[in-house]
């Protein structure tokens, strides 16, 4: 009885099997594709934080912008509300004002208001005094010269030599704070008001009226009379 010859060696070196799967197509990334992959991923890392780093940046400016913008908000917040700057001028109704007044005789009726400035006193001075009929006022404070409540301005018109070192004593007053703390309905009514500051060695007077004084010198002896 013959022998069952045994099915021949496949040699799974060489055979189809080996070569099939040599054929067939590799599944999965190659190396090189996954090497490209890692750089491609790379270059996305890269690009958001290129991204992240430029919205930053934005914010950052954004901020940057709306912190000067409050700045300048509150510049012009303190600019806009801050008083205007009162100003002194010097007001020469008549010649002959040459040295500081001593002190006034204010005097009120049916004639309105009368402030006599007693240049007189002045040792050295004229030996006249002043009067100014005002007539009837819109408002008149008269304070003692250390209270007046209103600062003088940093270069306020001055009196020429020897007396330079004395205000010029009679002023009109733009911007004026006293006037500014009246009424504003009453202003409205007298928009050409005009401010006179009357200054002596004791007193400050103020009065404020639409229509300028009746102004001339007078003997003093007329003055203790009336």
């Amino acid at each position: 009885m013959a022998e069952a010859s045994s099915p021949p060696l496949m040699n799974y070196t060489t055979g189809p099997c080996v070569q099939a799967m040599e054929r067939a197509p590799a599944v999965g990334p190659t190396p090189r594709r996954l090497r490209r992959t890692a750089v491609e991923t790379e270059r996305v890392g890269t690009y958001e934080q290129s991204v992240c780093h430029k919205e930053a940046q934005k914010h950052k400016t954004a901020k940057t912008y709306f912190d000067l913008f409050v700045l300048l908000c509150g510049i012009m917040t303190n600019v806009t509300s801050e008083e205007p700057i009162e100003r002194h001028e010097r007001w020469e109704p008549i010649d002959g004002i040459e040295t500081p007044v001593g002190s006034a005789r204010i005097a009120e009726g049916a004639d309105g208001l009368t402030v006599t400035l007693l240049f007189s006193q002045i040792v050295d001075g004229r030996d006249s005094d002043l009067r100014l009929k005002f007539g009837r006022v819109l408002a008149y404070t008269v304070y003692e010269e250390l209270i007046h409540p209103w600062e003088t301005t940093p270069a306020p018109p001055r009196l020429e030599s020897p007396w330079e070192r004395f205000i010029y004593p009679l002023l009109q007053i733009g911007e004026s704070r006293w006037v500014a703390s009246l009424d504003s309905s009453f202003l409205h009514v007298h928009p050409d008001a005009i401010h006179y500051r009357l200054l002596t060695l004791d007193q400050v007077v103020d009065v404020l009226c639409s229509n300028p004084p009746e102004v001339s010198w007078i003997d003093p002896a007329s003055t203790h009379l009336g």
